[in-house]
């Protein structure tokens, strides 16, 4: 696709007090291809393929759950025990580790719920184009 340079005119800032100007430069394309696409292809389009991603959130909410009561475990041994211990080592890495997956799979989870969100949107902005 070839870009055209559009020069535009200087644009004034400051209100009251002259601050210089700024020169602006844009680029659009030459052509705009449109394509024909039926309601299914449309659709098909417009869904969200987060497959990949779907994978990955099922996978850190299995490791979150497997390492939630060991989890668990070390921090009632350390905090609310009537004998508390020190949290060990080993006890911080399982900590480190529920931690950790929870939070992939909550951040996850949030970017599946944006692309779908996204992918309806453009569907209903496609949809409200006129017709010929």
């Amino acid at each position: 696709m070839d870009k055209k340079v559009l020069e535009e005119p200087e644009i004034k800032t400051g209100g009251d007090q002259d601050f210089g100007s700024i020169r602006t430069k844009t680029t659009r394309q030459q052509e705009i291809l449109m394509h024909h696409v039926s309601d299914w292809e449309l659709n098909e389009v417009a869904q969200s393929r987060t497959s990949r991603l779907e994978n990955m959130f099922w996978a850190m909410v299995g490791a979150a759950l497997g390492a939630a009561i060991p989890a668990l475990e070390e921090l009632y041994k350390a905090f609310l025990s009537r004998a508390p211990d020190a949290i060990t080592g080993l006890g911080l890495i399982k900590i480190l580790v529920f931690a950790v997956t929870a939070a992939l799979a909550v951040g996850a989870m949030l970017v599946i719920r944006h692309k779908e969100t996204s992918g309806k949107e453009l569907l209903d902005e496609i949809r409200k184009r006129p017709t010929s």
